[in-house]
């Protein structure tokens, strides 16, 4: 019964496999070999996609269950200053040509840019996956009206304890992805950063609130490996918006992160265009300064390995007055 299991798997993803190489070549995981060099993608000024190199050290098996991490050095004069930047999640890597997964972990604290790097079949399995049935029931039940305390109280629910590893350098950690939020008041942000950064995002206070929902037309709405790619969850007077880069494109799909933001599973997130401002170096973790911009599809599976979207499909809002 197990091999018979393990022949259908197998037969699976070879199919999913095939399915993505149609539009980029695959390097496997099993091929991956210390001392291997390849190149990556990411934006580091503008919407502007420069490439990185990358030395392959190995393969880190079993990290998590059913979690692979291929270790790598990067190198350009952007990341020899900064080192692995918040931000960078969702980077694609190639050897020889083949794609090979997403920058997705760092050292913090490191002294070199050493990254992890999510295998690209673990992101492809995304969009095979459902979702089970939450059996979560929160304190706080939805209501017409919230305040700020019942909030917080939810979030105590669904994160009661730090899930983020002591960033003493001696451990990886997930790329937090930079969270924008403007429209805030300092003193708002301010109590509510906390429990964002215990979720392991990266909070930044910066501006660009107040904009209208801009909706591009589909030939402005592409989206191509390495650009950076915004995930907007409020919008409006105030604007909240994890931002991270493209791995792959397939037709109108988007791969993206080679991490989870919430890990929720199925969900329904507004994509938009993102532009980099400018990179902040920093001791314990430098981070790409961004603002997102027009809506151009929505994100529908976070998951372990990532998250997969559709351009040109727009997403549900859920109207709120402050």
């Amino acid at each position: 019964m197990r091999k018979r299991y393990y022949f259908f798997f197998s037969l699976f993803f070879s199919l999913l496999l095939f399915h993505f190489s149609l539009r980029a070549a695959i390097l496997p995981l099993k091929e991956i070999q210390p001392g291997m060099k390849g190149k990556g993608l990411s934006v580091f000024q503008g919407k502007t996609v420069e490439e990185f190199e990358v030395e392959i050290l190995g393969v880190l098996h079993n990290i998590q269950p059913q979690r692979n991490i291929i270790l790598a050095r990067l190198k350009s004069p952007t990341i020899d200053k900064t080192g692995v930047l918040s931000g960078m999640s969702g980077s694609p890597v190639y050897v020889n040509g083949k794609l090979i997964g997403a920058v997705a972990i760092s050292f913090p604290y490191a002294k070199e840019p050493i990254a992890g790097i999510t295998p690209i079949e673990e992101m492809m399995a995304i969009q095979s996956q459902t979702l089970p049935k939450s059996s979560f029931a929160p304190r706080v039940s939805f209501r017409k009206y919230l305040y700020l305390k019942d909030l917080l109280d939810f979030y105590q629910d669904v994160f009661p304890v730090s899930q983020i590893s002591s960033l003493d350098g001696k451990a990886l950690s997930l790329l937090h992805p930079p969270l924008i939020f403007s429209g805030f008041s300092a003193q708002v942000f301010n109590k509510i950063k906390p429990y964002f950064a215990q979720m392991g995002f990266s909070p930044i206070l910066s501006g660009s609130s107040g904009q209208e929902l801009k909706i591009l037309t589909p030939p402005e709405m592409r989206l191509k490996p390495g650009d950076a790619v915004g995930v907007q969850l409020v919008s409006g007077d105030l604007n909240i918006s994890a931002v991270g880069t493209v791995t792959l494109v397939d037709g109108n799909t988007v791969l993206a992160f080679g991490h989870p933001l919430y890990n929720l599973g199925a969900v329904d997130y507004a994509m938009t265009k993102a532009e980099v401002l400018a990179v902040v170096p920093s001791v314990s973790a430098s981070f790409k300064l961004a603002e997102v911009g027009a809506l151009i599809g929505r994100f529908t599976q976070d998951r372990t390995a990532g998250v997969v979207g559709e351009v040109g499909r727009m997403p549900h809002f859920v109207p709120v007055n402050v």
